[in-house]
């Protein structure tokens, strides 16, 4: 098989974010492990396009620590 035959297939973040949430479904994942998945920067933009483009339904809750901070959790639905 020569270089040109070989396909040429790579994980995107996306990819990425949504193995994770099907690896874990109905568990509520820390906006810490998203970002590690995600980037920093960029987790929010991957778990919008797990809703958007691949139709999964992700819910977001709100957690409130206990010095006032809140913390965002999310977690894949399935039946």
């Amino acid at each position: 098989m020569t270089q040109q035959e070989l396909p040429l297939t790579r994980m995107t973040l996306t990819d990425k974010m949504e193995a994770n949430f099907k690896q874990w479904p109905n568990r509520w994942l820390d906006v810490l492990e998203l970002a590690e998945i995600g980037g920093i920067g960029g987790w929010r933009t991957r778990v919008s396009e797990c809703r958007r483009d691949r139709g999964l339904n992700i819910q977001q809750r709100l957690i409130r620590w206990p010095d006032g901070r809140n913390r965002s959790q999310y977690r894949l639905v399935q039946p």
